[in-house]
C-alpha cells in the first residue's frame, strides 16, 4: 500500500493545532481549565472558537482513515498494533503528564501545601484523602484529563 503523505501532513497539522489549542486554554477567560493565566485574550478566544468547530471532526476523520490500512493486515494484527500504539501513550500520560496538571491545579486553588514529590507519592495511594474533592476517573483521583481521546479510541 502506498504511503498517504496528505494524511500524514494533515495529522501533523491537526496535532499542532491541538497543542496550540490547549496552550490557548490558559489564556481564555470564559472557558474552564485546570489553571488560568492572569493574562487573558479575547482575540485568542475568537481564534479558538473558529478552531473549535472542526478540531474534533478532523481527528475523528483521521482516525476513520485508519480503515484504509485494515485491508493490509488481519484484524487480530490490527487490533494488537492499535492497542500497543494507544495504550502505551495513555499509560505514560496518566502516570507522567496528568499528575503535574493536577498538582498545578490543586496548588493554584490553594488545596495543596506539599512539594511535588510528596504529592506524586500520594498520587499512587488510592485511599489518600488529599484528593477527596477531585474527580475520579480510571482509578480514584486518577483521570485521563486531556488524554480522553486516546481512551475513547
Amino acid at each position: 500500500m502506498d504511503l498517504r503523505y496528505d494524511l500524514d501532513w494533515l495529522r501533523v497539522l491537526a496535532f499542532a493545532v491541538l497543542i496550540f489549542y490547549h496552550i490557548g486554554m490558559l489564556y481564555v477567560a470564559d472557558w474552564g481549565f485546570h489553571y488560568k493565566s492572569q493574562y487573558q485574550s479575547e482575540f485568542l478566544q475568537n481564534i479558538m472558537l473558529l478552531i473549535n468547530m472542526w478540531r474534533l471532526p478532523l481527528f475523528f476523520y483521521l482516525w476513520s482513515c485508519v480503515a484504509l490500512f485494515i485491508k493490509k493486515y488481519s484484524f487480530i494484527h490490527f487490533a494488537k498494533a492499535r492497542t500497543w500504539h494507544l495504550l502505551l501513550p495513555l499509560l505514560f500520560g496518566v502516570l507522567v503528564i496528568v499528575p503535574p496538571q493536577l498538582y498545578v491545579e490543586m496548588t493554584a486553588k490553594g488545596d495543596l501545601d506539599v512539594n511535588y514529590w510528596d504529592f506524586y507519592s500520594a498520587f499512587f495511594d488510592m485511599h489518600n484523602t488529599l484528593f477527596a474533592d477531585y474527580k475520579s476517573g480510571i482509578l480514584p483521583h486518577m483521570d485521563v484529563n486531556h488524554l480522553w481521546y486516546l481512551r475513547e479510541l
